[in-house]
């Protein structure tokens, strides 16, 4: 697995951590989508999921939405045509401080 991009940030105006990461990754899409909805439900997480159409090139996109009481996440899933590699940009941010 390879990071392409990261950041964290603290967002003033929502006052939440929001961090975000890409990801290229050695593993097809369904396996990827397996692992990300896996371990949003290990950690208590409601999720849903959109499989978008497949575009013009042939690629393939599923988005994962993930929410508990701690903050929400979204993971963006892309896979290429004839790739046996994806590329994941996951989006965390953190529920505001009660108070």
């Amino acid at each position: 697995m390879r990071t392409l991009r990261r950041s964290e940030r603290f967002d003033d105006e929502l006052g939440r951590w929001v961090l975000t990461r890409a990801q290229r990754v050695p593993a097809p899409l369904f396996a990827v989508e397996s692992f990300y909805t896996k371990a949003f439900k290990d950690y208590g997480m409601s999720v849903s999921r959109l499989n978008e159409p497949v575009d013009a090139n042939g690629t393939r996109r599923v988005t994962i939405r993930a929410r508990n009481k701690l903050g929400k996440a979204q993971v963006a899933i892309r896979q290429p045509a004839d790739e046996l590699q994806t590329t994941a940009r996951i989006i965390w941010q953190t529920d505001p401080a009660p108070g």
